[in-house]
């Protein structure tokens, strides 16, 4: 079962966690600040996942308004078009690394990488 927890650090993340034996896998969600925000002044959303001592990070290839981001649940506040449809496509983000982490959990039988479930999650070759 999956168990969403909250974090009060500075760079306070939301993550569910499924923890099989040994092996705990997490997905955060951050605003990536420190770079130059686009035409329109947003900023990109990127993501990180890490298993046991495997991590590996990528963009959720989506920006919002820095304005509207919530750094303690690391989503968007509001119903406005904008944090409706970034809040669903951070949520399906976060359910297909799952799926593909239990998928490859049953077949790999403990040997998966972040690095394996970002490039079925983003169809990298």
């Amino acid at each position: 079962m999956f168990c969403i927890t909250q974090s009060s650090s500075k760079e306070s993340v939301i993550f569910a966690s499924k923890n099989n034996g040994k092996r705990k896998i997490s997905c955060f969600f951050y605003l990536k600040e420190r770079v130059r925000r686009t035409k329109t002044g947003k900023s990109p959303i990127m993501g990180r996942i890490s298993i046991g001592r495997s991590m590996v990070q990528f963009s959720c290839k989506c920006a919002c308004t820095p304005k509207l981001w919530d750094s303690r649940k690391q989503r968007l506040v509001g119903k406005s078009a904008e944090a409706v449809s970034v809040n669903n496509e951070l949520d399906r983000l976060q359910v297909s690394v799952h799926q593909v982490y239990e998928s490859l959990l049953g077949k790999l039988n403990n040997t998966v990488t972040a690095e394996q479930i970002r490039e079925l999650v983003f169809r990298v070759e």
